[in-house]
C-alpha cells in the first residue's frame, strides 16, 4: 500500500536528501574517511508500526489513544502474561476474579466487566489474538511466550472492532515464522518454586512454506499454605504449545495458519476475613481468635476440598491476505476456538459463612472476518470496509452451599449443581474512510466511520429453571479530525460510540433480561515528538457518557433463602479524565518514562455516586540506564514504579490504593555457540518492597496480591 508524502512547508524532500548526503561526506572527511557505521549516532525513540486502524501505520501517526509495546519493550518489563500489562498502562486495570484467578476482570477507563464467569454476558474490553476475538476471559493469565507486539486501544472502538469494545481493545500480535533456521530458549527460575521454560524454533523455508514451533512449561508453588490436602492457594502449573505456518504460493497471496494449545492446573488466590465478627461465625467452625485479618501466608484452617482453577484452551486461526492491486488488499480471518474450564473454591468463611463455589464451563466459538483495505491517491482517500460473523455456544454448571446453618466444615457433598447454557450470535458490517483534502499542504485528515451490529442471545438457566432469548441491533458511528502542525506534532478531535449487548444472568433465581448499554466518547488529543525524536509527549482529554450500565447487585432471595446476583441497568454515568504519556532520552544511555491518568467517574442521575474499578489516579514511571559496554557484553538496569489510587471494588466497597516497585538488571550481548549464538542473563524482582496490597474486597472478604517475587532469567538465541 502506498503512502502519500505529507508536505509541511519546510525543506523539500529532495533538498533534505541532498543535505543529508553532504553532511555525511563532511563527517567522513572530518573523521579521516571513516565508514558511515563508525559515525556516532544520536539516540532516538523507536517508531513502532501498529494495525490499530486495520492497516499498517506508525503509532505516533494514529489519532487514537494507544499504548504500544514492541518485542524490546516487552522484554524490558519482563512480560509473560496479560496481567503484566496492568502495571504499565495507566488506564488499564486488570484484576483476577475472586473465585478463579485464571479469569481476569479487565477495565479500561473504568469500563469493563466483573461477572466474567457468566457466559450469558459479554466483556466490556475486547481481547484479540492475531485479529481473532477472544470471547471469554478464562485463560488470559496464560503465559504468552511468542508475542511480538501488544496494542492497547483506550476508549470505545465500536466502529472497527464491534459491540463489546465500549471500554477499549487489547491486541496481541504473535511473531510469524522467519523462513530461516533459528532457536531461542528462555529459562526463568525464581522464589516460591517458580520455574519457566520457553522454546521457540524457526524452521527453514521449504516449498515457499515457513514454519515455527513454540513450547512453554511453567510452575509456581503459590504463596499461601493450605494445611489440608486441597492444594496451596495461588499454585499453578501451565503448559502451552503453538505451531505456526506461512505459505506464500505467489507474490500476491499469503496464507497463515496457527494452532495454539494452553492448559493450567491451579488453585485460586486465598480469600480471607477482612475483620472478625465472632457472633456471626457459623456453628460448625466457631473460632476464639481473629481469622487472620491481615496479610497471611497460611490459611486459618485447612481444607480437603480439592481446590481447582483449571482450564484447557485450543484454537485454530487461518488468515489469508490477497494483494488485489498495489494499493488494495483483501484479508480473511477464520477462527475456531474451544475452552474447557473448572474451578472450585473454599472461601474459608471469608464472609462469616461457609461457602464452596463450583463452576464448570465448556465453550466453543467460530468467527469469520473479511476486511478490504486500500487507498486512492486521486481521491485522497484511505478506506476499510469489513464484515464480521461470530457464533458462540457454551454449557455451564454452577453450584454452591445452600444451607447457611451448616454445622460442619463444608464439603462437595453440601452443594447442589445448577446447569445453564447459552448461545450467542453476532454479525456486523462496518466502514472507515479517511479523506485528506488537497488543502493546507495535506496536513488535515478527516475520518468517518460506522458499524451496524446485530446480536442474538438464547439462554437456559436460573435457580428456578427457565429459558429466554433476546435480539439487539445497533449503529455505532465515529468521526475524527486530525491536523498535523508539523512532521512531529499533530492534534485530533474524536467522537465515537460503542455498545455492549444485553443478556441474562443465568445464575439468578429466575431469568430476567437486561438491556444493552451504550457509551459515547468525546476526545481531544495531541501526539508529538521533540528534541530530534528524543522526547515523546502524548496527551488525551476525554469525556465518556455511559448509559444503561449493566450493574450487578447482591440481593437476598426470600424464596430460596440465599443471596443471589441480580443484573440491572443503571441509568447514566459520566467518566472524565486526562491521560499523559512521556518518554525521554536525555542521554544515549538513560531512558525515562512516565504515564499518568487522572479520572473522575460518577453517576449523573439522582445523587452523584462514584463508580467501581475507576481509580482517580493511576500511573507508572520507569528509569532505565545502559552502562558503558564491556568487552564481553552490555549491562542495563531498569527500575519501575506503578501506582493505583483508592477505588471501589466491583462489589462497591472501598479498596485502598497501593504502589509497587519492580526492577530488572540485564547483561546482554554475550557470545555463546559461535558467531550466531547469543546469550543474555537478567536478575528480576516484582513488588520488591513486599507491599501487602488488597485487590479484592467484598462483605468483609479480602484477597491480597502476590508478595515479593524474584528470580533469574536466561535467554539463548541462535
Amino acid at each position: 500500500m502506498t503512502q502519500r508524502h505529507r508536505r509541511t512547508g519546510g525543506t523539500a524532500p529532495g533538498k533534505k536528501k541532498l543535505a543529508a548526503v553532504v553532511s555525511l561526506l563532511v563527517l567522513q572527511g572530518v573523521c579521516g574517511g571513516a565508514r558511515a557505521a563508525d559515525v556516532p549516532q544520536r539516540p532516538f525513540l523507536e517508531e513502532i508500526v501498529v494495525t490499530a486502524q486495520k492497516r499498517e501505520e506508525k503509532a505516533q501517526d494514529v489519532p487514537i489513544a494507544i499504548n504500544v509495546f514492541d518485542e524490546a519493550a516487552l522484554a524490558r518489563i519482563g512480560f509473560t502474561d496479560f496481567g503484566d500489562l496492568g502495571q504499565n498502562v495507566p488506564s488499564l486495570s486488570i484484576t483476577p476474579y475472586s473465585y478463579g484467578s485464571s479469569l481476569l476482570e479487565v477495565f479500561i477507563r473504568g469500563v469493563g466487566q466483573t461477572d466474567v464467569v457468566n457466559v450469558s454476558r459479554d466483556p466490556g474490553v475486547g481481547i484479540y489474538l492475531d485479529d481473532v476475538y477472544i470471547a471469554r476471559s478464562t485463560g488470559l493469565t496464560m503465559d504468552l511466550g511468542d508475542v511480538e507486539r501488544v496494542e492497547v486501544l483506550r476508549g470505545p472502538q465500536g466502529t472497527l472492532y464491534g459491540r463489546n469494545t465500549i471500554g477499549g481493545a487489547v491486541k496481541f500480535i504473535t511473531a510469524k515464522p522467519t523462513g530461516q533456521f533459528g532457536l531461542k530458549e528462555t529459562l526463568d527460575v525464581g522464589n516460591l518454586g517458580y520455574v519457566r521454560s520457553l522454546t521457540n524454533v524457526n524452521l527453514p523455508e521449504f516449498g515457499r512454506v515457513s514454519a515455527k514451533l513454540t513450547f512453554m512449561k511453567s510452575n509456581f508453588d503459590g504463596w499461601v499454605k493450605n494445611p489440608g490436602s486441597g492444594g496451596d492457594f495461588g499454585q499453578k502449573d501451565q503448559e502451552a504449545y503453538r505451531a505456526a505456518a506461512a505459505w506464500r504460493p505467489n507474490d500476491a497471496l499469503t496464507i497463515d495458519y496457527v494452532y495454539d494449545h494452553a492448559s493450567q492446573n491451579g488453585v485460586a488466590n486465598y480469600m480471607q476475613h477482612g475483620y472478625d465478627v465472632p457472633s456471626l461465625d457459623f456453628p460448625g467452625v466457631t473460632n476464639t481468635s481473629p481469622l487472620l485479618p491481615n496479610f497471611s501466608r497460611r490459611s486459618w484452617r485447612g481444607t480437603d476440598v480439592p481446590q481447582k482453577d483449571d482450564f484447557t484452551d485450543d484454537g485454530h486461526a487461518l488468515t489469508a491476505t490477497w494483494t488485489l492491486a498495489p494499493t488494495m488488499t483483501l484479508k480473511s480471518v477464520t477462527s475456531y476456538r474451544q475452552l474447557d474450564s473448572r474451578f472450585q473454591f473454599d472461601t474459608m468463611e471469608a464472609f462469616n459463612l461457609p461457602e464452596v463455589e463450583y463452576y464448570t464451563s465448556r465453550q466453543h466459538q467460530f468467527s469469520e472476518e473479511l476486511v478490504l483495505a486500500g487507498s486512492n491517491d486521486e481521491l485522497h482517500l484511505k478506506y476499510n470496509v469489513g464484515a464480521f460473523y461470530f457464533k458462540e455456544s457454551a454449557n455451564q454448571v454452577f453450584a454452591y452451599i445452600y444451607d447457611l446453618f451448616i454445622t460442619h466444615t463444608p464439603s462437595l457433598a453440601d452443594i447442589v449443581p445448577i446447569p445453564a447454557s447459552a448461545e450467542n450470535k453476532s454479525d456486523g458490517l462496518y466502514t472507515n474512510l479517511t479523506w485528506t483534502p488537497p488543502i493546507s499542504n495535506e496536513r488535515l485528515d478527516i475520518t468517518l466511520g460506522g458499524r451496524y451490529s446485530r446480536d442474538t442471545r438464547a439462554v437456559v438457566g436460573g435457580f428456578i429453571p427457565g429459558q429466554g432469548s433476546k435480539s439487539y441491533k445497533s449503529v455505532d458511528p465515529s468521526a475524527t479530525i486530525d491536523y498535523r502542525w508539523s512532521d512531529d506534532v499533530h492534534t485530533y478531535v474524536k467522537y465515537s460510540r460503542a455498545y455492549r449487548a444485553g443478556g441474562f444472568n443465568i445464575f439468578n433465581t429466575v431469568l430476567h433480561p437486561f438491556n444493552p448499554e451504550r457509551l459515547t466518547s468525546y476526545e481531544v488529543g495531541m501526539k508529538s515528538m521533540w528534541w530530534e525524536n528524543r522526547l515523546r509527549l502524548n496527551l488525551d482529554v476525554f469525556t465518556q457518557d455511559y448509559k444503561d450500565i449493566q450493574i450487578d447487585q447482591i440481593v437476598f432471595d426470600s424464596t430460596l433463602g440465599i443471596f443471589v446476583t441480580l443484573t440491572k441497568n443503571l441509568s447514566k454515568a459520566r467518566y472524565k479524565g486526562v491521560e499523559s504519556e512521556l518518554e525521554l532520552l536525555p542521554t544515549d544511555r538513560l531512558r525515562l518514562s512516565t504515564d499518568v491518568t487522572f479520572m473522575q467517574a460518577e453517576t449523573v442521575s439522582g445523587v452523584p455516586q462514584p463508580l467501581p474499578n475507576a481509580p482517580k489516579w493511576k500511573g507508572n514511571a520507569a528509569v532505565e540506564y545502559s552502562f558503558d559496554p564491556f568487552s564481553f557484553g552490555s549491562l542495563s538496569g531498569l527500575v519501575g514504579w506503578s501506582y493505583q489510587g483508592n477505588q471501589l471494588s466491583g462489589r462497591g466497597e472501598a479498596t485502598p490504593g497501593y504502589g509497587l516497585v519492580n526492577a530488572r538488571l540485564t547483561l546482554s550481548g554475550l557470545r555463546a555457540g559461535g558467531d550466531r549464538g547469543g546469550l543474555s542473563v537478567a536478575l528480576w524482582g516484582q513488588n520488591l518492597v513486599d507491599r501487602h496490597y488488597i485487590y479484592y474486597k467484598s462483605s468483609g472478604g479480602i484477597i491480597y496480591g502476590e508478595p515479593r517475587t524474584f528470580g533469574i532469567n536466561a535467554v539463548y538465541s541462535y
